[in-house]
């Protein structure tokens, strides 16, 4: 489901907006909620990253044998 809404932007950024929209092929709307949903999903995935890098070296060698363990039963399979 849509919500209307109304967002300002630096006047200055408005032409390349309209600009990457028109060479999309999309309307300005659907241009800016994909732009947003990529930032979004870009934000997570770093969220993603920096909690494994904050993993023991325990649990890393956890996943690493879950991993072995599911490429030996790809292999099998």
């Amino acid at each position: 489901m849509k919500v209307k809404t109304s967002l300002t932007l630096d006047q200055d950024l408005m032409p390349v907006v309209r600009h990457h929209a028109a060479r999309a092929g999309v309307d300005l709307s659907t241009w800016v909620e994909k732009a947003i949903r990529d930032r979004a999903a870009h934000e997570d995935l770093l969220a993603y990253e920096e909690w494994r890098a904050s993993w023991s070296q325990e649990d890393k060698d956890i996943e690493a044998a879950f991993e072995a363990a599911d490429r030996a039963e790809e292999l099998t399979a």
